[in-house]
């Protein structure tokens, strides 16, 4: 499991076979005098995860507990998850514009997008499309997702091509930034889920718009893959954001050394919180 903070990552042994992954979200269920229920949930949500280790020696368990302990920086912690990075790395509201025109957080400024209906679903991409509007003033948010030693990132934008040199890619190699790639944009009729290949040793990618110049551009849908060098993408329609943005611990790791044939060995558990 490649795992830790974008300063340092490594890889550790794979947690036991049944974490746990956990999406809550804001909800109100209100009863009304008529029998009747009103039910109120937040489009936007975050990830939680629950991972435990078993048979781990000291120097397993500190390869761990270190990045709780700060010895790595208070950077938010990553991982790489064949389970979830070879679908779309992305978190949902990357992965989905639109929810920033409701509850979750605009990827640009302080202003949310302007919803509009996708009219093209024939690949199943969102059903809205959401259109920013963004200076050179604005902050912008980006999203990082981590890419282990053997496996090329995958990025796919799909929109109006008006979003030509408003959504940029910068690949990481530890610390140092690359060279920004500008995506070409998809149709979200496309069987091209990606597109744009992020290779030759990063170790991440970093996903943000790019506000050189003032500008309007409208999104559909984003997918980022992480696939071993060499494999080729497979074509069909839009994968829903499976990814995290960056996570903390959720307080401290629990540990229960034991000893096994004289050896030592300890059983380690993590609750890691996606934060915003």
């Amino acid at each position: 499991m490649w795992f830790g903070t974008r300063a340092y990552m490594q890889e550790i042994r794979d947690p036991g076979p049944e974490p746990e992954y956990e999406s809550p979200a804001w909800e109100v269920k209100t009863q009304y005098l008529d029998g009747a229920v009103g039910l109120s949930k937040s489009k936007s949500f975050h990830r939680e995860f629950a991972f435990t280790w078993d048979g781990l020696t000291q120097a397993q368990v500190r390869q761990i507990t270190d990045y709780a302990d700060g010895v790595y920086g208070d950077g938010l912690i990553y991982w790489f998850d064949e389970y979830t990075s070879t679908q779309n790395a992305l978190p949902q509201a990357w992965a989905t514009p639109a929810v920033g025109g409701y509850d979750g957080a605009p990827l640009a400024g302080d202003v949310r997008p302007v919803l509009s209906a996708n009219s093209v679903m024939s690949q199943g991409y969102p059903a809205e499309l959401a259109t920013y509007t963004i200076a050179t003033t604005d902050t912008l948010r980006s999203v990082f997702v981590p890419i282990p030693p053997g496996y090329s990132g995958w990025v796919g934008i799909h929109g109006a091509t008006d979003a030509q040199d408003f959504v940029k890619v910068t690949p990481y190699t530890g610390s140092t930034a690359g060279t920004v790639v500008h995506p070409t944009i998809l149709s979200t009729a496309t069987t091209t889920r990606v597109n744009t290949e992020i290779a030759g040793g990063a170790t991440g990618l970093e996903l943000s718009f790019d506000n050189t110049t003032d500008g309007t551009f409208t999104l559909a849908g984003m997918i980022v893959q992480i696939l071993p060098t060499g494999d080729t993408p497979e074509t069909g329609g839009f994968i829903s954001g499976q990814g995290h943005s960056g996570c903390r611990f959720d307080g401290r790791p629990t540990k229960v050394p034991f000893v096994v044939r004289s050896a030592d060995a300890s059983q380690v558990a993590i609750r890691l919180v996606e934060v915003a």
